[in-house]
């Protein structure tokens, strides 16, 4: 559906700049009917073609997926098949700093002033700084007197194979793309983005934020903290879904489990939770942790083979967390065979969980 440019402009546009003007200054700015901005002189010949281009692309814009995570507003942009992931902090003033080693299915682009400020204003960023009576005193208003004052905005276009792709996979890409993200996320981005399309897409929001958020970690032992957070989901539903079967009860898994909670005071222990989290997870998760292939036949031979792999990560989780009253010296390699097992982990626990009647 096109977009109604005299709405948006005396909306979306006029409700931004008003926001971010000096309040002494408010009662000089333009009543929003007598308020626009223009691209170029009107006079100039070329003024009418560049106005229609502008308006087709603009018209064809829409915003697919909003997300803010600590502080930095994403947003997945998408024009007929060109698809755009834009991002920024949300105070304006900071600048989000991209690695320069951007996977292949990632370049950095330019985006036109209409799809800018549709961006910056449904986000919510702020200006960069306040915006100056200068601005308005002279009609008209000019695009490069509101740019001026535009907070910092990355784009990111994306490659023909992201079309499809879900719009949290492709904020967690862009996201993964900041500078200051922690080793290991750059290291495990494919397993990352493997995580996120196994996780429920309804009802489940507080766990895409929660593996947004970790990618944001600056440090390696960070991350692997805030995943295993994710893994902690795991923990109570195994016994949930057997009472679940029980007592007959036909409403959500994920309902019975806060009935258990807040009503009957429940929550299960860390160490019993790891355990019964391993009913989910697949064997590949303690083939990465113990670094070698699993060989044995019998259910009770696999269960301990998990069980040892999960020791394992829990033990590295409980010297990151715990104070220990010494100097902890965490091995880099340990950490990284930690978390890619965490990742295993959470990717075909998601399947399972996803594949069962515990999401309907």
């Amino acid at each position: 559906m096109s977009v109604n440019i005299s709405k948006f402009m005396r909306g979306d546009v006029y409700d931004w700049i008003f926001k971010n003007i000096d309040a002494e200054f408010l009662t000089s700015f333009p009543n929003k009917k007598d308020f626009w901005i223009i691209p170029v002189e009107s006079d100039l010949p070329e003024s009418k073609e560049i106005i229609s281009d502008l308006l087709e692309v603009f018209g064809k814009t829409k915003i697919e997926k909003i997300r803010v995570v600590d502080g930095i507003g994403v947003a997945v942009l998408r024009q007929d098949e060109r698809v755009v992931v834009c991002g920024g902090y949300l105070d304006g003033r900071r600048k989000i700093s991209i690695s320069n080693n951007l996977s292949e299915s990632l370049k950095k682009t330019e985006i036109s002033f209409l799809q800018k400020i549709l961006v910056i204003s449904k986000i919510g960023m702020t200006s960069s700084d306040v915006i100056k009576p200068s601005v308005w005193k002279n009609s008209p208003i000019f695009e490069d007197d509101i740019k001026y004052y535009f907070p910092s905005l990355i784009s990111l276009e994306l490659g023909e194979d992201s079309e499809k792709d879900s719009a949290d996979s492709l904020i967690l890409r862009f996201l993964m793309s900041v500078e200051s993200g922690a080793d290991n996320v750059k290291e495990f981005h494919q397993n990352l983005v493997e995580v996120m399309l196994s996780m429920p897409n309804e009802k489940h929001d507080w766990l895409v934020y929660q593996l947004l958020h970790s990618v944001l970690a600056g440090r390696n032992t960070g991350f692997y903290s805030e995943l295993y957070r994710i893994v902690e989901f795991f923990f109570p539903l195994h016994k949930v879904e057997k009472l679940k079967g029980s007592i007959k009860y036909s409403g959500e898994l994920l309902n019975l489990l806060d009935v258990c909670m807040n009503d009957l005071g429940w929550h299960v222990n860390h160490q019993m939770g790891s355990r019964m989290a391993l009913n989910y997870a697949n064997i590949s998760f303690a083939e990465i942790m113990l670094d070698k292939s699993y060989d044995g036949s019998s259910e009770d031979e696999q269960k301990k083979f998990k069980e040892a792999a999960m020791e394992k990560i829990t033990d590295i989780r409980h010297s990151l967390i715990h104070q220990s009253f010494k100097q902890v010296d965490q091995k880099e390699e340990d950490l990284k065979r930690a978390t890619k097992s965490l990742l295993s982990f959470l990717a075909s626990s998601f399947s399972k969980y996803n594949a069962n009647s515990y999401v309907k």
